[in-house]
């Protein structure tokens, strides 16, 4: 029988993989809330394309999401902003490389930052900008959502759940807006959408309002 044996560095990896994977996924859903908070204007045209399409009374399904093309670029546009993946898991080197002049050598440890794709403003034009309306062609349709290929790791080794992802954000997000009124706390300056980093790129605690829409 042949034995592997784990050693502590690939504990590590495993752990770090657990940690940053399952962390993220609720982080993003921090996220949603926040930029809708700043963005009012957004909810605005996201439940009117929900009102018109699916109605206010029937729950959002994914049947429904090519009637919805702006609520999934919203979606979209928060998961490309948000960066939430600032580093992907250690990958290992299998031979020396030359990179712009300097050598990376076999057996190196390589942690790719995936943040800096997603703002890259020769992908993304003006990227500091929060503009759902981006990731919509001419005709108002879906497009160019393909881009943000980074917020899921990237190769054969990236996200597993990444469409099972993508179907619990966009029901969550569409589920809000139709169901409830996003405000923020009276008196109080809105949240920072600074946020912080530990890897990956985390959501400041805040506190949002919600308000059951009858």
């Amino acid at each position: 029988m042949l034995v592997i044996p784990f050693a502590d560095r690939d504990l590590l990896i495993l752990a770090y993989i657990l940690y940053f994977t399952s962390t993220a996924a609720v982080n993003e859903l921090y996220w949603y809330i926040l930029f809708l908070m700043h963005n009012p204007d957004v909810v605005a045209r996201m439940r009117k394309e929900i009102q018109e399409n699916v109605g206010s009374k029937k729950s959002v399904t994914m049947a429904d999401q090519v009637k919805l093309p702006y609520c999934r670029a919203v979606m979209y546009e928060v998961l490309r902003i948000s960066a939430t993946f600032i580093i992907t898991a250690t990958r290992t080197l299998s031979e020396d490389i030359e990179v712009k002049g300097f050598t990376l050598p076999k057996d190196a440890w390589l942690m790719p930052v995936l943040g800096t794709i997603n703002l890259d403003p020769a992908i993304f034009p003006e990227p500091e900008k929060f503009k759902p309306e981006r990731f919509l062609n001419e005709n108002g349709e879906l497009a160019g959502y393909e881009k943000v290929y980074a917020s899921f790791s990237l190769g054969p080794r990236d996200c597993l759940a990444k469409n099972l992802g993508k179907m619990e954000m966009f029901l969550f997000l569409t589920t809000l807006v139709q169901n409830y009124d996003i405000e923020n706390e009276a008196g109080k300056p809105l949240p920072s959408l600074d946020g912080t980093a530990i890897g990956f790129r985390l959501a400041i605690p805040y506190e949002v309002c919600l308000k059951k829409r009858s």
